[in-house]
């Protein structure tokens, strides 16, 4: 488990009157996450997602969300210089990285960040490099109530040798303002409204993977410190849907790695397949979890339900015994995201 010295806020900003709590606030570059900065949240329990009162957009707004339970099972985000990761020749105008995990086998993004914009320039890890291309922008600045994105781009690349191409488009908005509450007190906050679609293809499959966020952001943190996640996916126009919701708990500095890791790619042994092969794989946070297998055609020929899994390491084993010869892939999936592909080869 990691160890970290917690960011305190000053009592003038938590106890700053009505006049502070009212003002609006508008987003820069300097409050934007930075190197050596530790970002912890935490899941509301999906039981009580429909109790969240999201309010609607519009002006001098309240949101109360101190009352919503979280599952206990805090997961943290890095971010740190490029020269520290494990790639940094994969992006090299990128000034900014961030993972869920400090080690050689984790996935990287990589962002360029300057005082007119903050962009995601792609993801590289053991195995994948993922790029955008133009950089998918996360914020123009200043970025203020009514402020307004929309982009799209070209993505590419490779994830576990298989060929990745496709399509990126974000539309983002700032459409409300007021104050918000949670357990690190009642701030001034900008709500930004943000829809990102990914269309890829991967094999001989199509994935359109769809998230529309609110992210409650603050000038006291680096981060949202709430934000409500619901997604779309479909493969072979087979579709999913699923929320979930994150509260800030912590804004930190690193002082040691943790001690498990939040996510590596799926393995399977063995590969190429006779009759049975197992998966191992690791889940980052708590979620309902499923794999499927699906053949060269687009079929869905096995669906293992994991339930509500919570963070660790799981082995699935998967029955090929009755499949024919030929190419098929595994689909990992969480919450309606998908999580990891892996391909299987049936002699």
């Amino acid at each position: 488990m990691k160890k970290i010295s917690i960011i305190t806020l000053s009592a003038a900003l938590l106890c700053g009157g009505n006049h502070l709590l009212q003002a609006q606030i508008t987003l820069t570059s300097s409050g934007m996450a930075t190197e050596n900065t530790v970002i912890t949240t935490d899941q509301v329990e999906s039981d009580y997602e429909d109790n969240l009162n999201l309010g609607n957009p519009g002006a001098n707004q309240n949101w109360n969300f101190s009352a919503a339970p979280t599952i206990n099972y805090p997961q943290s985000q890095y971010f740190l210089s490029p020269l520290q990761t494990p790639f940094p020749t994969q992006f090299t105008t990128a000034d900014l990285a961030s993972t869920d995990e400090l080690s050689d086998t984790a996935d990287y993004a990589y962002y360029s960040l300057m005082n007119a914009s903050f962009a995601r320039l792609g993801v590289a890890g053991a195995g994948s490099v993922l790029t955008f291309n133009p950089p998918l922008k996360l914020f123009d600045f200043p970025f203020t109530y009514q402020s307004s994105l929309t982009q799209n781009s070209q993505v590419s690349g490779t994830s576990e040798g298989l060929t990745v191409t496709g399509t990126a488009s974000t539309q983002v908005v700032a459409d409300a303002w007021g104050t918000v509450t949670t357990s690190l007190g009642t701030l001034p906050c900008l709500r930004v409204k943000r829809i990102t679609e990914l269309s890829l293809t991967v094999l001989f499959f199509s994935i359109i993977q769809r998230d529309t966020v609110l992210e409650w952001w603050t000038n006291q943190y680096e981060y949202p410190v709430f934000e409500y996640n619901r997604n779309y996916t479909s493969i072979f126009g087979e579709e999913d849907y699923g929320s979930y919701a994150l509260v800030l708990k912590e804004q930190s500095v690193p002082t040691k790695e943790p001690g498990s890791p939040a996510w590596t790619n799926i393995q399977a042994t063995p590969n190429p397949v006779g009759s049975y092969t197992l998966l191992s794989f690791e889940i980052a946070k708590a979620g309902k979890t499923e794999i499927l297998v699906v053949d060269a055609a687009g079929r869905t020929i096995a669906r293992h339900s994991l339930g509500v899994v919570a963070p660790g390491a799981y082995t699935q084993s998967i029955d090929l015994s009755n499949a024919s010869p030929g190419t098929y892939v595994v689909l990992l999936r969480q919450e309606g995201k998908l999580l990891g592909i892996k391909q299987l080869v049936k002699n």
